[in-house]
């Protein structure tokens, strides 16, 4: 783990005065309570602005931050009694997978460590592969959520009414577009793209 990227004390008290709760934390508290989550992870919390808000009856709240600063100034505020703050990266945490919601905001992905469950020359990533990987995650699990949505509301595919859709789209087009995505797929997979 880095040295507190956030020493020092003063520059802590004005964090939350440049850094604000906003649309971002009602899009975090709306999914939480969407998912139903029982247990949270933020990871990077800093203050703990977010991570206090998330936190309520039925909820186990976890955040983890490098800043020794931070934390102290996160355990003085309102609500912080309901959270369980840690010092330290994600390495400090278990890697059990039982949280229903591990969230990562704003500023906190500058400071990521070594990711210990990383291949060995992986492990020390540039800003660039995080960004890469969690776009990579975020659209594998967008599929996973669009699966579950067909699921639950049974309406998959063309229909008519869906707006997202070309409309001039007819059974065939759609056909070759598969099958180009089909062909691509497969010589990926192959090894025969170029």
């Amino acid at each position: 783990m880095t040295d507190d990227p956030y020493r020092d004390a003063a520059l802590v008290e004005l964090y939350d005065l440049d850094n604000p709760g906003g649309g971002d934390h009602a899009y975090y508290r709306a999914l939480a309570d969407e998912i139903d989550a029982g247990s949270i992870i933020d990871l990077g919390c800093g203050t703990g602005l977010l991570t206090r808000a998330l936190a309520g009856e039925r909820r186990t709240v976890i955040g983890v931050d490098p800043s020794r600063t931070m934390l102290d100034y996160a355990r003085r505020q309102p609500g912080s009694g309901s959270v369980i703050w840690i010092h330290g990266d994600a390495s400090a945490l278990r890697h059990d997978g039982n949280a229903d919601l591990a969230i990562c905001t704003d500023n906190a992905i500058m400071h990521v460590s070594p990711v210990p469950w990383w291949p060995q020359e992986r492990r020390n990533p540039t800003l660039h592969a995080v960004l890469v990987h969690e776009i990579q995650e975020t659209a594998r699990h967008a599929g996973h959520a669009d699966i579950i949505r067909e699921y639950i509301d049974g309406a998959v595919g063309l229909r008519e009414g869906v707006s997202n859709l070309p409309a001039d789209a007819d059974a065939a087009t759609w056909e070759e577009h598969y099958a180009k995505l089909d062909q691509i797929a497969r010589s990926v997979s192959s090894g025969t793209a170029s």
